[in-house]
């Protein structure tokens, strides 16, 4: 005998409850508040799991149309998502999508399934941790020197630096490359002129002598946005307790990739474009890797 639509549904409920951790809360046909609308939504499926003193909400919406779901459909369910600030959109369609609106979803983060992908997927995998990562990347750089003008300094590439007492801070280049990925500068994207980068008295060696210099660099900054889902690896615990919970504030991820979000993760170019409200958001500073 055949099984019906919903039967199958209920075959890929029962596949989400085995395969997620004890510690996660799975329950049908809940309702949310929207944050724009103020009514309550449905959700089909919400799957909710506490990392420290908050939530991750995941909501999994099912699709029982005759035909592959068309975008007016996805954009109703990207509505919702939006609406409810869920932060893990997935649609299961029982006929799939329509080539126009896989690429909707998809490009608002969703996960698409079709119901018969949904017997291979391990549902434990997605309570990854979405997050919003902004990558500021140093695109390029040059500097300027100056010393005294009674001073005979040699012209080269780049210079090895030395504080007070002779000892070397390193070179001009490198030195740059790491204020700009060690310094919460909070430059913005662009280029941006005549920047004190390396605050501390300074010198260089010429002929044995020490001469005092002035290095100031111009640098062309870029900005891009990806949204990954990283797995928690460590969640510091603190000695706050409440009714016999430690609330806790600091979490470890794996470890962050920078060719892994540029060659994986896709730009995103509008953040209000996508339909999940991611559970992070991160910093990450680049230099000359995009």
């Amino acid at each position: 005998m055949v099984k019906s639509k919903w039967e199958l549904f209920e075959k890929f409920i029962n596949k989400v409850l085995k395969d997620l951790a004890s510690d996660v809360l799975v329950r049908r046909n809940q309702y949310l508040i929207g944050k724009r609308t103020k009514k309550h939504r449905k959700i089909d499926l919400l799957i909710q799991r506490q990392v420290g003193h908050s939530w991750i909400n995941i909501a999994i919406e099912y699709q029982d149309l005759k035909n592959p779901m068309d975008v007016t459909s996805i954009k109703k369910t990207i509505e919702l998502f939006q609406d409810v600030a869920v932060n893990m959109g997935i649609i299961v369609a029982a006929n799939g999508f329509t080539r126009e609106a896989r690429a909707v979803g998809e490009n608002a983060k969703l996960k698409l399934y079709d119901l018969a992908d949904t017997d291979n997927h391990n549902w434990n995998i997605s309570l990854e941790v979405p997050t919003l990562c902004y990558v500021q990347n140093l695109e390029k750089f040059n500097f300027s020197i100056e010393y005294p003008s009674n001073k005979l300094v040699p012209i080269e590439d780049s210079y090895m630096l030395y504080n007070q007492q002779g000892e070397q801070l390193g070179f001009v280049r490198d030195l740059i490359a790491a204020w700009w990925t060690q310094t919460d500068h909070g430059f913005a994207a662009g280029y941006h002129k005549n920047i004190d980068c390396i605050p501390e008295e300074k010198f260089i060696l010429v002929n044995k002598e020490l001469i005092q210099v002035k290095i100031k660099a111009n640098v062309h900054v870029e900005e891009f946005i990806y949204l990954k889902e990283w797995l928690i690896e460590e969640i510091s615990e603190f000695e706050e307790r409440t009714n016999d919970k430690i609330k806790t504030k600091n979490f470890m991820t794996e470890d962050i990739d920078l060719e892994d979000l540029k060659n994986n993760c896709g730009k995103i170019k509008d953040v209000s474009s996508l339909a999940i409200k991611p559970f992070f958001r991160t910093a990450i500073k680049a230099c000359n890797n995009f």
